[in-house]
């Protein structure tokens, strides 16, 4: 007769009555954990009529669909929003079978009871941003005795339809949770509470999920990457400027992600004004930029003497201001309806979006310092990859180098004129093409204001320049590349798997965004390699926690023991 199963929480309280002098055969119950990973705000694979609609890992499609020329901002707002926002347009595309065949012969041995990979939501996130950590976290070797001789762990992606609010996806991820729980209690017999693991937008959408929606019951912890916990100022520049490109010494570089997402602020605007969960992004009432302040977007005279400063009450100052001299305004109302809408007008639009910028302001008001009993926190810090913590409006003067390149441009017009050739006319154009409002607007935002002393030009700085103005290597522009520092450690960790009571926010120097969970990044390894010629003969540090994964693995790890140490 087979052995008894018995609970793992009855061998570590020694409940289990064994005889002395005799074999005893024991086998133990072990408790499911499914670990649920909520990803980022466009790293979830969406479909539309269930055709592939998002997919980050299709970069061939991607650049087809989004990024070619003829691709205009009309077009883009057509694919991801239509006419009007409808919540229910997209959804994750969890049933791709040939994207899933990156993952489906590598679905580790299981149990029987568990569902494949494809079944845990793995095709519904981008396999080229979460495909480690996802992996890692799955893999039975991160898992030693006593945890794996205890639980199992199986691995949940749960994709979200990025354009809904956070509130909405946050309800869908509740009731998902729930499902996961159930199933595994039905089949596996004893099965309590999922960790949650996030990136990005992710942390918002499970805040919501568990603060408000019910989920706190269900979920043992939270870790938390890279969360934008009381929004970034990024987002209000890309939606003036377009998806900035990197510098390097003072030359722009070419994005691809910027050709996809929006070039300038017309096209991102067209696009993210109708998206819920984008507008939800900006800076809330709790943001402040890296050196405190809630007045995060500044206007500077020519002389660099500050004017005006904004930020304080960015709904009225900044999202829903009107104003047309206002031209630190979030949006030109004309970007709102890039294409003409049958009985939609620009005012039915605008209306709409303010509609949408209170309930994002409402949104974080409702989120303000909440956050699970039981939460562990990571994000990017200092100045390797230039975040915007704040928006800096300078005006600039006609100088001498302004007028010897428009002199260089006419001389050029002029040599055409005279001379005709194909070389030259290309080259003419070129310079024509740069003077237009197309060019310079791409990842950049120039106007010409109306101040008492006439018209000045006024820009909005590059983050990689405004993170020069200081040599603070957490000042001005200090983050992730998109999360800046301040609102990458909003959000404190908590409970007793970090010791009790609050403690700040683990910083990890140099790591960027996107692939945040990538263990490989910009002197990571490096420290790692330090910390295994420690053991070799030098002083002992502990296993590094030096990168994203190993943090989260740790994270996970810390949950568990406690939930053992509390069944003692």
């Amino acid at each position: 007769m087979a052995a008894p199963k018995v609970p793992w929480s009855d061998l570590v309280k020694k409940k289990t009555k064994f005889t002395v002098g005799e074999p005893n055969e024991v086998v133990v119950q072990k408790e499911v954990i499914p670990i649920v990973f909520v990803p980022g705000i466009m790293g979830s694979r969406l479909k539309k009529n269930g055709e592939k609609i998002w997919d980050p890992d299709a970069k061939g499609f991607m650049l087809w669909n989004y990024g070619m020329a003829t691709v205009d901002a009309a077009d883009k707002k057509a694919a991801l929003v239509g006419d009007t926002f409808n919540e229910k347009l997209l959804e994750p595309y969890p049933d791709d079978a040939e994207h899933n065949q990156k993952f489906s012969d590598g679905d580790w041995a299981r149990p029987s009871t568990w569902p494949t990979a494809e079944k845990r939501g793995w095709g519904t996130v981008g396999w080229g941003t979460y495909g480690e950590i996802l992996q890692k976290l799955q893999a039975a070797e991160t898992w030693p005795a006593p945890l794996h001789a205890f639980f199992d762990f199986p691995v949940y992606a749960v994709g979200y339809n990025w354009t809904a609010s956070n509130q909405d996806s946050g309800k869908k991820l509740a009731d998902r949770i729930t499902e996961i729980v159930k199933a595994h209690k039905d089949a596996d017999g004893l099965c309590e509470k999922v960790i949650v693991v996030t990136h990005s937008m992710g942390g918002l959408v499970t805040r919501w999920a568990v603060e408000k929606e019910g989920a706190k019951e269900k979920v043992l912890g939270v870790v938390h990457g890279v969360q934008p916990a009381v929004g970034a100022a990024t987002t209000y520049w890309r939606m003036k400027s377009g998806f900035e490109r990197g510098k390097v010494a003072g030359f722009e570089l070419p994005n691809p992600a910027a050709w996809v997402l929006g070039t300038n602020g017309r096209e991102v605007t067209a696009l993210l004004a109708w998206i819920p969960g984008g507008l939800q992004l900006l800076p809330g009432p709790d943001y402040t930029d890296n050196a405190g302040s809630k007045d995060w977007l500044r206007i500077y005279d020519h002389e660099g003497k500050e004017v005006a400063k904004f930020g304080s009450d960015a709904l009225t100052q900044i999202y829903t201001n009107e104003d047309p001299l206002a031209y630190w305004r979030l949006v030109e109302k004309s970007y709102l309806l890039p294409k003409p809408v049958q009985d939609l007008s620009v005012d039915d639009a605008w209306g709409t979006f303010v509609n949408s910028a209170e309930e994002a302001n409402a949104f974080h008001v409702e989120l303000s310092g909440k956050k699970h009993p039981e939460t562990q926190v990571f994000y990017g810090a200092g100045k390797g990859t230039p975040s915007c913590d704040r928006a800096v409006y300078r005006a600039v003067l006609y100088g001498w180098k302004d007028a010897a390149k428009d002199a260089w441009s006419i001389a050029k017009v002029v040599k055409f004129v005279a001379v005709p050739g194909v070389g030259t006319a290309l080259s003419v154009g070129f310079e024509v093409l740069k003077r237009t409002e197309w060019w310079q607007s791409r990842g950049a935002f120039k106007v010409r204001a109306q101040t008492a002393d006439g018209g000045v030009d006024v820009v909005l700085s590059h983050p990689a320049d405004v993170a020069k103005e200081n040599d603070q290597p957490h000042g001005h522009g200090a983050g992730d590349g998109t999360v800046p520092e301040s609102s990458g450690k909003a959000l404190k960790q908590c409970g007793e798997a970090v010791g009790g009571g609050e403690k700040d926010a683990k910083a990890f120097d140099g790591i960027e965004h996107e692939p945040a969970f990538h263990a490989d990044q910009r002197g990571l390894l490096e420290k790692a390699k330090d910390w295994a010629h420690e053991q070799v003969g030098g002083p002992k540090s502990g296993p590094p926690e030096d990168n994203p994964v190993a943090f989260t693995v740790a994270s996970v790890k810390r949950l568990v023991r406690l939930k053992i140490k509390k069944a003692k």
